[in-house]
């Protein structure tokens, strides 16, 4: 099969990651796969391999340049199916295909959400042919504004790799914040965005250290919110008890140096790759009751679910595995389990080139 990619977003996220992946595992597979994107950061880790990689400025929904090029680059390769990310490159790489006659225009849904607005609707029933919702939450959604045929919906979750997430490895970061076998760091791998919800945990902060002082907690990412949420974490006096690490270079690290993995998540979050990571490394999570997150982690069992926008239900949960060292073990054995058995990466890119075989009818 030949299958283009289309992602304009500028930063590399959950998103950029799997269709880096995707990419790469439908070239190692004999497919011809190209990608357009639009900056270095996305570019980069998406060349080679087998994948030819274009970049293309995507300035805005009007940007007919780029338009244009994805035209004449479409109509050049003739693919069997486009992958469309975000919103604007379902407006602006949709709309490429469709001109350009590729039949097979599936737009990635990695957050819940529909715009609902006559020229979406439009958008949707006229640049894309199929949705591959990243949880059943998604498609559910979708299914329920009535207007796209749900025979074009598809749900495949997220993966994992189970080889670079796992329990046995380094724990530098719980080091260089001076954490040691005895003390609880409860922490984020996220980007600081309005999405995540970070200030609910920061908020729990200090209910949590009020009955368990020495507990410490760590954010590690980057985003537009960091220096609110570090405001935030000065006016309650949380002081070096809450640290915000920045970019690290080495997730399962960060996650393996976690006691307890926190996502406090308050809408489209779709479905989290670093709550199935963190569970890969046999860390117990707690989530929020938003879109795929309930998907992943199974409450009581693998980790516990909680209300979003309530830091009070987020800091008892948190409070629960702090004090309860077998209990977190116990749900970090079983986070690992499910993983396995459902969140492998590599069978779900079977499971896309299979759908796409059944589509393209290739």
């Amino acid at each position: 099969m030949k299958v283009c990619f289309i992602n304009s977003n500028p930063f590399w996220g959950g998103a950029e990651k799997w269709h880096v992946r995707a990419a790469k595992y439908l070239a190692s597979q004999g497919h011809e796969i190209t990608f357009f994107t639009r900056t270095e950061e996305i570019a980069g880790p998406a060349r080679g391999d087998g994948v030819k990689v274009f970049k293309l400025p995507f300035v805005n929904d009007f940007d007919l340049y780029s338009l244009f090029i994805l035209f004449i680059r479409l109509l050049f390769i003739s693919p069997d199916a486009v992958i469309l990310n975000s919103e604007r490159d379902l407006r602006v790489g949709g709309a490429a295909a469709t001109l350009a006659g590729v039949k097979i225009r599936i737009h990635r849904k990695g957050i819940s959400g529909l715009k609902r607005k006559p020229r979406y609707r439009w958008i949707y029933r006229h640049f894309r042919t199929h949705t591959m919702c990243v949880a059943e939450a998604v498609k559910k959604e979708i299914e329920e504004t009535g207007w796209l045929d749900p025979a074009g919906l598809k749900t495949i979750h997220n993966g994992v790799n189970l080889d670079e997430f796992r329990q046995e490895g380094s724990r530098n970061l719980r080091a260089e914040l001076g954490v040691d076998e005895d003390g609880v760091l409860v922490g984020a791998l996220a980007r600081l965005s309005s999405i995540k919800g970070l200030e609910y945990l920061i908020d729990a902060a200090p209910i949590i250290m009020e009955k368990a002082p020495g507990v410490k907690f760590a954010l590690v990412g980057t985003g537009r919110l960091e220096e609110e949420l570090k405001s935030r974490a000065s006016r309650l006096g949380l002081g070096d008890s809450l640290v915000f690490t920045g970019f690290r270079s080495d997730p399962p690290d960060a996650l393996r140096s976690f006691d307890i993995a926190v996502l406090p998540s308050v809408h489209s979050e779709g479905f989290s790759n670093s709550v199935i990571e963190a569970m890969a490394c046999a860390r117990p999570v707690v989530g929020t009751s938003v879109a795929g997150t309930p998907e992943a982690v199974v409450d009581g069992e693998t980790g516990l679910i909680v209300p979003p926008r309530d830091s009070d239900a987020l800091a008892q949960a948190v409070l629960k595995l702090v004090s309860n060292t077998e209990l977190r073990s116990a749900m970090g054995r079983a986070g690992r389990l499910r993983v396995e058995s459902n969140f492998d990466y590599i069978e779900k890119f079977k499971e896309f080139e299979k759908w796409l075989f059944e589509i393209t009818g290739k």
